[in-house]
């Protein structure tokens, strides 16, 4: 489920490459520019066969770059529009700054820097989706309280009689502390002994481990009349 719902809001992305080699002692701009011209075509023909609008799309460049006599690249962000000198001198420049932080150090003025392939990236910007928001309400569950049943953890070495919650009747706020179970039609959450799960307005549960375990002495539902909620059985 959350799969498919990634699949419709998540933007489309293509990339395309090409070998292309300049060296900074004497960069070539203008065949550096027809490159990147040729490679951002490609891009925005892939965008306008998957429907996305000019005004959507994004195209990103970026360039690997190592030392002369180097096999192993780093990859740099390449800025948009006209290539002139001073861009490509600003690229290499960036790149001895990141190869000094990968490596502590760099070869900058000892050996000559060498573009070897270059890269854009079209990105298709999807429309935000409307999600319905879940209506407000406090950290007590009890409205969505549905019964108990002994579930089995391992972190209590035995079953443990769990709260059990319809996930349908959560609403924003809520804190469901550990052991229990959220269920709804597609899907069954376990929240584990020493965790808790909160809430939030979209019905996501965000769950977190607590850093302080503390005795639960109230019970997280109603009685179920066979056992009390929390008992513990080994």
């Amino acid at each position: 489920m959350t799969s498919a719902f990634g699949l419709e809001v998540v933007d489309i992305v293509n990339d395309h490459g090409a070998p292309h080699f300049q060296s900074e002692e004497k960069p070539d701009t203008e065949s550096l520019g027809d490159a990147f011209e040729i490679l951002e075509q490609k891009a925005n023909e892939d965008l306008l066969i998957e429907g996305i609008p000019l005004h959507r799309r994004v195209l990103r460049r970026t360039v690997d770059v190592r030392y002369q006599g180097e096999a192993y690249e780093l990859e740099v962000d390449f800025p948009s529009g006209y290539i002139s000198p001073r861009s490509v001198a600003e690229v290499i420049e960036r790149f001895h700054l990141l190869y000094r932080q990968r490596f502590t150090h760099n070869y900058k003025d000892k050996r000559p820097a060498e573009i070897v392939h270059l890269r854009v990236t079209g990105v298709g910007l999807t429309k935000p989706p409307n999600l319905p928001l879940l209506p407000a309400g406090d950290e007590s569950a009890e409205d969505a309280y549905k019964g108990a049943r002994l579930v089995w953890f391992a972190e209590t070495g035995g079953f443990h009689d769990t709260p059990i919650y319809y996930r349908e009747r959560l609403m924003d706020g809520n804190l469901i502390p550990g052991p229990a179970v959220v269920e709804s039609f597609g899907s069954t959450s376990v929240i584990l002994p020493k965790q808790e799960a909160r809430v939030d307005r979209y019905g996501n549960l965000v769950v977190r481990f607590r850093t302080e375990m503390a005795e639960r002495t109230a019970r997280a539902g109603r009685a179920t009349g066979l056992h009390g909620v929390g008992a513990h059985f080994e």
